[in-house]
């Protein structure tokens, strides 16, 4: 299959079709695809936002699935939601069109470049971006393929002219797998994505035959103090590539005197060339993290000086549900992020107290898939010990049917937390956050589903209460 689609690829005349287009992953291979001169169409049950985006750059985008959208198609790139029984794929697989996904793709589309993946089971969205940041800034024009839209550059992919190609490596389904990078960066290994990986064995093995993918004479950066990832250096056994550890106090990249506050972090770099003094428009201790990996990534993928990388940053703002603020009315700031495991959520909840230490801080919380739900229940109820107010909505089922038997009553049943409620779905958790919030307060809503829905639903109430409509 890999011959066939290097067929395609090398034929810019191609058109590939991708059904899921509106996904996170798929909207930005499609961007990258589009930039290089391909015909590129798709399809999504929903389509918003992402496919308006690739529309107006050339991209065909169909409402809904139906056999005739592959029409003309050479190859049909799918989503790991797409059933076998989809229309388009069926018709695809009749007329002999391949089918595959992003694990079979990605190796391809970014073989005749320097790889520089990013994985690990929190931050890599942010150290991507840094990457292809600070890559940019340095004029290096690198591609990249981000899991989410960058502040400062206004998209989350690019095809660009320079030697690199900088991609979140993400584990769901096996697709980091597909790549072989020169630097591979791994920030941590902590047990997710429960209906692919049954066990923290099995999620830590992936990362082990992931940092096997990368090429003899390359670099892997390793989180020194995450257990996981320590564990998984030492499973990988390659004496091959060079091994670069980092952390906030360990390694030979690591943060001195390192402190988060209200307008943002700051740190001295000690790395083996010296130090250089960081200043970082993100708050965070864990953005600290994700900054020196950035900046070693930076350094032995494209050579960036960290002093360079340590001034770029200090430009750089994050993207999109990352921490991101929505607005203020009324007194009420509304800030939204993804966070959807509970180390994820202790780490934005602690990142909230040291943006905004004077305001009260009210929580909505949707819960993401039923098996993680049902895998890390006391690990959720134990979450949000720093929040003063939390309200857990209805689980977002994304790609499961089955619900486990599991509920998010029972993270609240679980919780010692004494002012912590199961709102039900999001109209009635609006209601119930609406009737009770008051100003000098920070609403953040948490999840990776649609959960930041009712952030924007409250800005809007609260717009009309300041403008003294009902």
């Amino acid at each position: 299959m890999r011959n066939r689609i290097e067929e395609v690829l090398e034929n810019r005349n191609s058109h590939i079709h991708l059904v899921g287009i509106e996904g996170t992953g798929l909207s930005a291979i499609a961007r990258v695809l589009l930039k290089e001169g391909f015909t590129v169409s798709g399809s999504d049950k929903a389509v918003g936002e992402r496919s308006r985006g690739l529309e107006s750059l050339g991209a065909k985008v169909f409402h809904g699935h139906n056999a005739k959208n592959v029409k003309g198609a050479d190859l049909v790139l799918i989503s790991s939601a797409v059933p076998g029984d989809n229309p388009e794929v069926v018709e695809a697989k009749k007329n002999g069109i391949p089918v595959v996904k992003r694990d079979e793709f990605l190796g391809p589309l970014t073989s005749r470049k320097k790889v520089i993946a990013v994985a690990g089971a929190h931050g890599k969205t942010t150290t991507t971006a840094m990457i292809s940041f600070i890559l940019t800034r340095a004029g290096k024009d690198p591609s990249f393929i981000v899991g989410s839209t960058m502040a400062d550059l206004g998209e989350n992919a690019h095809a660009g002219a320079g030697d690199s190609f900088v991609i979140e490596a993400d584990e769901y389904d096996g697709m980091f797998l597909g790549l072989e990078p020169q630097v591979a960066v791994v920030t941590n290994i902590e047990w997710d994505h429960v209906d692919c990986y049954p066990t923290p064995e099995a999620h830590r093995k992936a990362f082990v035959e992931f940092l096997g993918k990368v090429k003899p004479g390359g670099t892997a950066v390793i989180d020194t103090e995450d257990a996981g990832a320590k564990k998984a250096q030492a499973e990988t056994s390659r004496d091959d590539i060079r091994w670069v550890e980092y952390g906030l106090e360990k390694g030979e990249w690591h943060a001195a005197g390192a402190r988060s506050e209200a307008n943002g972090a700051s740190f001295l770099l000690v790395h083996p060339g010296g130090e250089q003094e960081v200043r970082l428009a993100l708050t965070g201790m864990h953005n600290v993290s994700n900054a020196i990996a950035a900046m070693a990534a930076a350094f032995y993928g494209e050579g960036v000086p960290p002093e360079d990388s340590g001034r770029i940053l200090a430009d750089f703002h994050g993207t999109e549900r990352r921490f991101q603020v929505k607005g203020e009315a009324d007194g009420v700031i509304v800030v939204d992020d993804y966070a959807h495991h509970p180390t994820e959520i202790k780490a934005t909840i602690r990142m909230a107290r040291d943006r905004y230490p004077d305001r009260e801080l009210w929580i909505v919380f949707q819960p993401h898939t039923f098996t993680r739900t049902k895998a890390m229940l006391d690990d959720f109820a134990g979450s949000f010990t720093r929040a003063d107010h939390v309200f857990v909505t209805d689980i977002y089922p994304a790609r499961e049917k089955d619900d486990l038997g599991v509920s998010s009553a029972q993270i609240v049943e679980r919780s010692e937390h004494p002012d912590m409620v199961h709102s039900g779905d999001l109209e009635s958790t609006f209601q119930a956050v609406i009737e009770r919030i008051g100003p000098g307060s920070v609403l953040l809503t948490l999840g990776a589903g649609d959960g930041y829905k009712v952030g924007e639903m409250v800005l809007e109430a609260l717009g009309r209460r300041e403008q003294g409509g009902a």
